[in-house]
């Protein structure tokens, strides 16, 4: 895989050195053309470029190939906790007005309130 999207993300969001400065935080991946979040996870240090050299989601890392995606901090300098309670919340916000297509939320338990 090539590493133009890496390159193409620190250039103008944030550097590896700069997320590692910025504790414990919630990202969000959306699409650049609709600008429609389909992931949101948390992390620390350089787990925010972790996705795009090597997933640990199959849809995610094939959602990420196609290049057409941006990426944006939601929170940062929260201790883990706090990252937690703010992916989870962010995670079931997000949910609620669209549908995220890499369902991936692992402190959070996302529930179906759309009426019948």
């Amino acid at each position: 895989m090539s590493s133009e999207p890496l390159e193409r993300l620190s250039v103008y969001k944030v550097t590896p050195t700069q997320a590692d400065k910025l504790e414990n935080y919630v990202y969000m991946y959306y699409d650049s053309v609709t600008k429609e979040p389909f992931y949101i996870g948390r992390g620390k240090g350089k787990r925010i470029f972790s996705h795009v050299s090597a997933s640990h989601n199959a849809d995610l890392a094939e959602r990420l190939a196609d290049g057409s995606w941006e990426v944006d901090f939601l929170a940062f300098g929260l201790d883990e906790n706090e990252a937690r309670k703010v992916e989870a919340t962010c995670i079931d916000l997000i949910a609620s007005i669209t549908y995220l297509t890499v369902t991936v939320a692992p402190t959070a338990v996302l529930t179906d309130v759309s009426e019948p």
